[in-house]
């Protein structure tokens, strides 16, 4: 009977064409059939009411919901115009909570029956046909790395009123373009049901649309049973925004039931470098926009009590690890903390002296997590990359210091091989996931279509 379900289970896996049917041979079948049919689910908002009528009988074979908020379109026209972009802004939060509120109400009939992942995506179509036809927003197959070369580029990509020509980007977006991607959702309605059947949410970085806090706070608490968070939100162009979103996050929202939480903060160097270059576009909005991130030092703190009861943190840019060591007291114990991964801006060729305080500090506080297995401290921008890894393997302890500053090449070539962040987090190798594989791909996928 093994022999036989191995088979099953191979023929199923090859997905040939007419394999569905196959569940029609026998409940054997039937049933090999369904647990691979039903493991991931790609559900958008026309199919919700199909989801709730037909999955009823296989919820327990569910493992991965994928939910894509499809909006509408905009045009040439309208996809600098600020007037337009406050319209679009309108139009689209109620789409968004509705559909998010819709599903809420399907999956609060569902029971605990093991481990159930949700994904949220929003995007429209329009999105990569304007300014920004080198991003990826749609679903990417995450078992799939090879389904675009890293140097593969749309030679067809050809607008220039757009900045493009024969596949690259030879010109920097415009600013008044930018609320067009990273719109601020307000979900302002009526809390969403209950959910006690999920226990995972992942918001990758293809959800660029800026969700304000009380929308985040409002998925957040709905899902009671929540172990595994991980959110990729993008620099909001005013740092009041990442600020506040932090802080209602970590002290306020982060379910106690949590073991992991993977935070990673992604950015554009050129679109932050650009605001420099136009100092008068869109003063009223842009004017507080940096070209870097500057950690607050009390979320640094936040997430220091709030890791008290987690087994895994990993939170890249949007705190220093310098303020969270700092706030480490002698008084605190980590019990159940097995892995901590954390960067800092102090990690600088330029900066040996708070390097060295650092590392002391980060020591000082790994004595006081019992069953430490790693502790990550790294950095990662266009042209230099740095990680100090403390790992315990059993009874033997290793630290490995990397950086591209030591390494006997010159500027140029160091400038080539690190084009991004997400170069610098490939090149490192680092022993623990910082950001989740498909969005590590398009990161540098998207730094390979650029001349400027």
């Amino acid at each position: 009977m093994e022999i036989r379900l191995m088979t099953l289970e191979t023929i199923t896996s090859q997905m040939l064409p007419g394999w569905a049917s196959f569940a029609s041979v026998c409940k054997e079948w039937q049933l090999v059939n369904e647990r691979s049919n039903f493991r991931r689910l790609w559900l958008e908002l026309s199919s919700l009411n199909d989801f709730s009528l037909h999955v009823i009988r296989q919820r327990k074979l569910v493992r991965y919901i994928l939910f894509e908020i499809e909006l509408p379109r905009y045009t040439c026209e309208t996809c600098g115009d600020i007037g337009q972009f406050r319209e679009r802004t309108v139009r689209d939060s109620p789409i968004i909570w509705q559909g998010i509120r819709d599903l809420f109400s399907i999956l609060s009939t569902w029971a605990k029956t093991g481990d159930l992942v949700l994904e949220l995506e929003v995007y429209s179509p329009s999105d990569s046909e304007h300014w920004f036809k080198h991003d990826y927003f749609a679903y990417e197959d995450e078992d799939n790395e090879d389904v675009t070369s890293m140097h593969e580029v749309g030679s067809g990509w050809h607008h220039s009123r757009h900045g493009w020509v024969n596949g690259r980007q030879v010109k920097h977006p415009l600013l008044a373009a930018l609320p067009s991607l990273f719109e601020m959702v307000s979900l302002v309605a009526e809390k969403p049901a209950t959910v006690c059947a999920v226990t995972g949410l992942v918001i990758r970085r293809n959800l660029r649309r800026c969700l304000i806090p009380v929308a985040l706070q409002r998925i957040l608490d709905g899902l009671c049973r929540l172990e595994h968070f991980v959110f990729e939100p993008w620099r909001a162009w005013h740092p009041q925004i990442g600020a506040l979103l932090d802080e209602h996050l970590i002290q306020s929202h982060l379910p106690k039931t949590l073991k992991t939480v993977s935070i990673f903060e992604d950015f554009d160097e050129l679109i932050h470098a650009n605001n420099i270059q136009q100092p008068n576009v869109m003063d009223a909005i842009f004017e507080d926009m940096a070209d870097y991130r500057v950690a607050d030092r009390m979320v640094g703190e936040a997430f220091v009590s709030r890791s008290l009861d987690l087994e895994e943190l990993s939170v890249s840019y949007t705190v220093d690890a310098a303020h969270f060591f700092e706030a480490c007291t002698p008084a605190l114990t980590w019990q159940n903390l097995r892995s901590l991964a954390l960067t800092s801006h102090h990690l600088h060729v330029r900066s040996q002296r708070r390097i060295r305080y650092l590392l002391r500090n980060s020591g000082t506080a790994a004595l006081q997590m019992p069953s430490p297995r790693l502790l990550v401290i790294w950095s990662g921008f266009k042209g230099s990359a740095c990680a100090f890894n403390y790992q315990v393997d059993r009874e033997c302890a290793s630290m490995t210091w990397w950086s591209t500053w030591d390494l006997a090449v010159t500027s140029d070539t160091m400038e080539e091989a690190i084009i991004s962040h997400g170069d610098a987090i490939h090149h490192l190798n680092l022993p623990c996931k910082v950001v989740t594989p498909i969005s590590l791909r398009q990161m540098r996928k998207r730094a390979y279509q650029r001349i400027i």
